[in-house]
């Protein structure tokens, strides 16, 4: 879920999802699903996934807040 998020997250920020759809996108019940399982994914976010970078460092663009 979190790598899923966390690509969606890419094509948003870099503006291959035009910013349109990309809200269309985020206002639909595919945006409360985002919300809804960053909630429940934030303590696996606040655990390390490298040695070195916790979940919320490895997925970046999943917890990226401003995505438009």
């Amino acid at each position: 879920v979190c790598a899923s998020y966390d690509q969606a997250g890419i094509l948003i920020q870099t503006k291959v999802v035009h910013p349109k759809v990309a809200k269309s996108f985020l206002m639909s019940s595919w945006g409360q699903s985002i919300v809804d399982q960053y909630k429940s994914l934030s303590p696996f976010l606040d655990k390390k996934q490298t040695p070195s970078k916790t979940g919320r460092e490895f997925f970046s663009h999943f917890t990226f807040s401003n995505y438009i």
